[in-house]
Order: C-alpha cells, then sequence, then structure tokens
C-alpha cells in the first residue's frame, strides 16, 4: 500500500473544518485509536464527559448515551466500499465510551 505525507495546512477562511487523518490503517492496527489520539492532541476531544481526561471532556463530541447512526459508503463492490474492519474499531471505540452506561 503507498503512503501519502500530509502535511499541516491552514484554511484561508473562516470558520474552517479540521480534518485528522492517519494513513495506512486497516483497521486491525489501531488506526481508530491512533486518529482519536491525533483529534485529542490537538484539542478536538473524541469523547464527552464531564471529567476531564485522556481524549475525553466537556467539549467531546460523543457522550455515554448518545445515540449514533453511521453510514457507510457501500454502493459499489470493489470501488471505494466501506472498510468494515475500520468501521468496525470504529464502533468499538463508541461503544467503549471511558464513562460507560453505568455512569448515568
Amino acid at each position: 500500500m503507498k503512503q501519502h505525507a500530509f502535511v499541516e495546512k491552514a484554511a484561508k477562511f473562516k470558520p474552517a473544518s479540521d480534518i485528522f487523518v492517519v494513513s495506512g490503517t486497516s483497521g486491525n492496527d489501531q488506526g481508530v485509536a491512533k486518529l482519536i489520539e491525533l483529534m485529542g492532541n490537538h484539542g478536538s476531544l473524541f469523547y464527552k464527559s464531564p471529567v476531564a481526561g485522556v481524549n475525553k471532556g466537556s467539549h467531546g463530541l460523543i457522550a455515554c448515551d448518545d445515540t449514533l447512526i453511521i453510514k457507510t459508503n457501500s454502493q459499489w463492490d470493489e470501488r471505494g466500499g466501506t472498510n468494515t474492519d475500520l468501521l468496525k474499531s470504529l464502533i468499538k471505540a463508541i461503544v467503549e465510551h471511558p464513562d460507560g452506561r453505568d455512569t448515568l
């Protein structure tokens, strides 16, 4: 698999979205965990939590009691379809929210 080099660039116009990339991951190699860590290192916390910590805090994206809908791109076989291993890793990261359901 060809590796791509990504360079940090600032947007020319505001407001702008942050885009985080972990390239070369397959879904079975901690790629989602690396992405969550990369986001956290840049102030975009993955887990919303009343307790501040690693990759979690009051401004996080996903709370432990959120209901999520994940839409995949699986219209065409062999043409940019969904990597189900990455999807499984993402779902696992969401379900294993550090606050868990028993803290509600």
